[in-house]
């Protein structure tokens, strides 16, 4: 869920996602706004700038409150990359 301001939200698919920021697609994103509040599950909350916009897609920069902030962020993205861990005792076997 993207909180765009004034009261208004818009639902995306995330496209792309690396330590600096992600890309969103969106249908009737309407006005752009020039950062907007993310809720992306498996992300702690985040405020991202917009880098750049097209009719269906924004291009979003991570914006840190703090050093803390970016590296939870970072871990966060590190487990979204590597999925699931692999339960304990079901290795498959050399």
């Amino acid at each position: 869920t993207l909180q765009l301001g004034g009261g208004r939200t818009a639902q995306g698919t995330v496209g792309n996602i690396s330590f600096g920021g992600l890309c969103v697609q969106v249908a009737d994103l309407g006005a752009v706004p020039e950062s907007v509040t993310l809720a992306v599950p498996g992300l702690p909350p985040a405020t991202a700038r917009v880098v750049h916009a097209t009719a269906v897609t924004l291009h979003l920069a991570f914006v840190f409150a703090d050093d803390a902030a970016r590296q939870e962020m970072e871990r966060a993205i590190t487990r979204l990359i590597a999925g699931p861990a692999e339960a304990p005792g079901r290795a498959e076997a050399a």
